[in-house]
């Protein structure tokens, strides 16, 4: 019996040890460290897309982080998830400072029409250089009488004298005259047919010594008409070499009271003057018929503009009329050819701004997603690189925001050429073309 009773306690023993043995091993077992898994979006080179407004909300941690971080037991390497996405923001801000481009490089601004073309006031020519010359007939029969009492001549300088004070300063002008040497008698003719003289060289205007170069000579001689117009055409030729300027616009104005006398061929000068640009208009002061019809055919073998007057305030106004219309018709044509320019200019400056943008996004882009990419093999911030993958979205809505900029420059664009189409269209209809009238 007592041996019984001695087997049995032992027996217990063992057991109860056996039990205390068990659970000391659960109750001594080593604390958890922080299990941090891997996103498996940063393993792999395809980014995520997300679509929220700002870089804050973008750079929120993932479900996967967040659950990593809030439900494994904290450890010395561990952090909160406030102080984790911090330390992912400051290390997508340190990538973004290292690889960052610059988009102003980019930037581009359409030209305005009315930089290249202002709109012309009263006798003002758009923003371009003219150069004017008058010819002034000084032949024997300028000194007959007009009906309003004065004589031809003198109403012609009455009425330059109104015309210049109208013009702006910086205009080129030059007064040429023929006819002012020797005398109508036939003996005096070869002298006569052979002068022509520049009495006031092409410069910005003076008023007053303009208006003393028009009172240097008096009525006198015969008319060749065709040499001062070759001469005329010499002279717009020297100022263009002495003074280069693509968008000058040259004018010729000749006032005469008489067809050619002294055999030239004044139709074949003006034809030269067409080939050289020069607009031409001619404005006889009380002509017959014979000469009208002769100077009818001058004016059309220069493409220019005849007309025929009679007193000193039809003159006046008749000079008036006609540089601001030539105004207009420049105005007109640096519509034109800023039209050809703005269709080749300013669209390849956009298109060059649109790649531009798009290159210096893909740069970036792929210069930071190597960066984060690598942070996969860095136990610090391996953690951080789904945020940061977030994060690189946000910043595309940047280069997102330069496409919409280039959106925007299209629609100006558009707006403009249709702006400038109509414009041309409504100055063709509205600003004839020289044509030679009565």
């Amino acid at each position: 019996m007592d041996m019984r009773r001695g087997l049995w306690f032992w027996w217990f023993v063992l057991l109860w040890l056996g039990f205390v043995g068990m659970g000391g091993c659960r109750g001594t077992s080593t604390p958890q460290t922080l299990a941090v898994s891997t996103p498996t979006a940063a393993l792999s080179p395809e980014v995520r897309v997300g679509t929220p407004a700002s870089l804050a909300t973008m750079a929120q941690p993932s479900p996967t982080l967040v659950h990593s971080i809030t439900t494994s037991t904290p450890s010395p390497e561990s952090t909160s998830t406030s102080s984790s996405l911090d330390i992912c923001r400051a290390k997508f801000e340190e990538i973004l400072a290292q690889h960052r481009r610059d988009s102003a490089q980019c930037d581009v601004t359409l030209q305005a029409l009315e930089d290249r073309c202002p709109r012309p006031t009263f006798l003002r020519p758009a923003s371009i250089t003219v150069n004017m010359e008058i010819i002034l007939d000084a032949s024997g029969s300028m000194a007959q009488q007009t009906p309003d009492g004065r004589s031809r001549m003198q109403a012609a300088r009455e009425a330059l004298a109104r015309f210049i004070r109208q013009l702006p300063r910086d205009v080129n002008i030059a007064l040429r005259v023929y006819g002012h040497v020797g005398s109508n008698r036939e003996q005096d003719k070869p002298r006569s047919c052979t002068a022509t003289e520049l009495v006031y060289p092409f410069q910005p205007l003076d008023h007053d010594a303009f208006l003393a170069a028009v009172q240097r000579f008096r009525p006198t001689g015969w008319t060749p008409l065709a040499l001062a117009l070759d001469a005329a055409r010499q002279d717009f030729r020297q100022l263009r070499a002495e003074r280069e300027d693509a968008l000058a616009t040259d004018v010729l104005i000749l006032v005469t009271d008489g067809e050619e006398t002294c055999g030239g061929d004044p139709i074949a000068a003006a034809q030269r003057l067409r080939n050289d640009g020069v607009q031409v208009y001619i404005i006889g002061l009380g002509l017959q018929t014979e000469a009208i019809a002769a100077l009818q055919q001058v004016a059309a073998s220069a493409e220019g503009e005849f007309h025929n007057v009679t007193t000193t305030d039809e003159l006046a106004q008749t000079l008036t009329t006609l540089v601001n219309q030539t105004a207009w018709l420049e105005y007109l044509s640096c519509l034109r050819a800023y039209r050809e320019d703005f269709l080749r200019e300013q669209l390849d400056a956009i298109l060059n701004a649109q790649t531009c943008y798009h290159r210096l996004a893909a740069e970036e882009r792929e210069a930071m997603l190597n960066d984060i990419l690598a942070l996969n093999t860095d136990p610090t911030y391996r953690v951080c690189v789904d945020p940061m993958l977030q994060m690189l979205e946000a910043r595309q809505q940047t280069w997102d925001a330069m496409q919409q900029r280039v959106d925007a420059l299209f629609r100006l664009f558009r707006e403009q050429l249709d702006r400038l189409n109509r414009l041309i269209d409504e100055l063709s209809h509205s600003t004839p073309e020289p044509t030679p009238g009565p």
